[in-house]
Order: structure tokens, then sequence, then C-alpha cells
């Protein structure tokens, strides 16, 4: 019964994932997985994936971006990993192989991020209310399924 449940939250936040159109390569998708934490008088269901769901679900503040806007002149900084994210993110998700169109992409991104910030889509919210008649029926057959036997 528990499998049932933690396969019924993975595709449904898969699906609602997949519906806000942030599928790209699969890896979030991949990631999520259930885990049964069961005591005497109680069962926890948690189910985690990686950490950047949690970013597209609530959104980022814009001063909590981590870039920096450098004028011409002023060198090339280090290496960001937001910023070598982004350039990824733009060769796959508009197909642009040509490194200095992604990169030039990447930072227009930037700018805006750091200017607006990035909206979530509250695709984890919506997860959590769709499926939530489903769970309270599964989880009642679960519970009594464990009463039963335990008066056995």
């Amino acid at each position: 019964m528990q499998d049932r449940i933690i396969e019924h939250m993975i595709n449904t936040i898969k699906d609602e994932w997949i519906l806000k159109g942030h599928s790209l390569s699969g890896s979030f998708e991949d990631s999520l997985e259930g885990v049964v934490e069961e005591t005497e008088d109680k069962t926890i269901i948690s189910i985690y994936g990686n950490e950047y769901g949690h970013y597209m679900n609530k959104g980022v503040e814009a001063q909590r971006i981590p870039y920096t806007r450098r004028n011409r002149g002023q060198g090339q900084g280090g290496t960001s990993k937001y910023l070598t994210g982004l350039i990824n993110y733009v060769r796959m998700r508009m197909g642009i192989s040509d490194i200095k169109e992604a990169t030039g992409i990447a930072f227009a991104i930037a700018e805006k991020h750091k200017r607006d910030g990035i909206l979530g889509s509250g695709f984890l919210d919506d997860a959590i209310e769709k499926m939530e008649v489903d769970l309270d029926v599964m989880i009642g057959d679960y519970i009594e399924d464990k009463a039963l036997k335990k008066l056995e």
C-alpha cells in the first residue's frame, strides 16, 4: 500500500512539473524518490527530489540571484555555477549550439532575473492540491489495513 501511495505522489508531481513546462532533461523527474519512516504509532511518507524543484515551485527573490553585472573592461570574474547552468539551459531549451550566442542569451536572462527575480510556478503546490482527495482515500485504506492486521 505504501508503494502505491508513493507512486501516486511521485506521478502527480511529475505530471505537474511537465504541465508547467519545466521538463527538459528528465533529471528532476528521475530524482524523485519516496522514503517511508514507520514507528509503532505513525507512518511518514516523504518525497525527495533535486533541490532546484523548490526554487521552481516558490521562485527566487531578485536579491538572492547570484549574479553581479560587470561593465566592459572590468574583467570576466570567476566561474559562476548559476551562469554555467543558464548557458546549458539555453543550449538545451532553445537548441542553440553557438556558445557565444548561448552565453549572450544567458546573460540577458541573468539580468532579468537580477532585476525581477524568478517567479515560481507553484507546480508542487498544485500537485499537492490535486493529490489530496486520492491520498485521503488511500491513507484511509492503509490505516484500515493496519488496524485489521493488529486485530488478527
